[in-house]
């Protein structure tokens, strides 16, 4: 379907156009012509097939090419592919130089001990279990080192560039844009990115919740309230704050519920709908729990190796830092 603002090509079932956000109507079927029926003539000599004529479908082949060339091969596209090169050089560029945090090493020394078959059980003083994982996993891939314990860091900072790119019908060309320069060449998520500590992967997830909720409300497509089921489980089994951000995000979905239902004039009920939707149809509501609590049972228990982990991941979480009121840290 063809935007009539933008003029770039979206799926046949988008309501809205991923590229700017506009509205799209589906154009009326096309009516089909009568042929006439015409006098039998003789047969052509044959000729030699050109590799189109010998097979029909090459002509839609290359149309569909050229116009998947020309929705993505843009100038705005190659900008924001410099950008994420120069995130991949920023973030990568002798990571293993600089010695380990203290922090570091606790998750680098734990990583590395499950990795070498001492198993993991969750401590919440050392936050939840997705880095413990990413980090024995980078080891097996690719040898322990002070490099490759930051290497799950620095992956995430980069995809938090990416998905900074998906959120330009939201933000708009040009503030998606100043908004991924930005997290390039922040400091702090520069310095975050080549640390092996819980912050950059927790502000990747939130950022994916965020992706997938605005995506999920404008376009109800299943894939995208799947991929806010991965981001919370992911951002979960992260960090404890996610109990914060999870009011954040559920108050935030309750007052523009509320907004819809009474000072509302633009007719904008995404959330309304969305939930009127749960209600007639729930099997997407059900896979996305349903994924969440897949990841979380994996990561929780240590791959199964420890069963009790996924009551820690509600019990300890909470007594462990609460308790920690009374100690004054920091």
């Amino acid at each position: 379907m063809i935007c009539p603002k933008c003029g770039v090509e979206n799926p046949a079932g988008n309501r809205f156009c991923d590229e700017c956000g506009t509205k799209l109507t589906a154009p009326a079927p096309a009516k089909k012509e009568i042929k006439k029926s015409h006098p039998a003539v003789s047969a052509p000599a044959p000729a030699t097939l050109t590799p189109a004529a010998a097979l029909p479908w090459a002509g839609d082949l290359n149309a569909g090419a050229a116009a998947w060339l020309a929705k993505w091969f843009t100038l705005e596209n190659l900008v924001w592919a410099l950008i994420i090169l120069a995130g991949v050089w920023l973030r990568f560029y002798a990571l293993g130089d600089k010695p380990l945090h203290h922090d570091e090493s606790l998750h680098a020394f734990y990583s590395w001990n499950y990795f070498k078959g001492n198993g993991y059980a969750y401590d919440p003083m050392m936050h939840g279990p997705l880095q413990f994982h990413g980090n024995a996993l980078m080891y097996f891939l690719f040898g322990a080192s002070n490099y490759t314990a930051r290497i799950l860091a620095a992956s995430c900072s980069v995809f938090s560039i990416i998905l900074i790119y998906g959120l330009r019908p939201f933000l708009g060309r040009a503030g998606a844009m100043f908004a991924g320069v930005m997290m390039l060449l922040s400091p702090s998520f520069t310095y975050f990115g080549r640390f092996t500590r819980e912050d950059m992967y927790f502000a990747t997830f939130t950022l994916l919740m965020v992706f997938g909720m605005f995506h999920y409300l404008r376009t109800r497509l299943p894939r995208y309230l799947y991929y806010v089921g991965i981001g919370m489980a992911l951002a979960f089994s992260t960090k404890e704050a996610i109990y914060i951000i999870g009011y954040i995000f559920f108050f935030a979905l309750v007052f523009r519920w509320l907004w819809e239902k009474g000072a509302n004039q633009a007719g904008e009920n995404q959330v309304t709908e969305t939930l009127d939707g749960f209600r007639a149809d729930p099997k997407t509501l059900y896979m996305a729990l349903a994924i969440f609590g897949a990841i979380m049972v994996l990561l929780y228990t240590s791959l199964f190796s420890n069963p009790r982990g996924i009551l820690d991941a509600f019990t300890k979480s909470w007594s462990y830092w609460l308790g920690q009121h009374e100690v004054q840290r920091g």
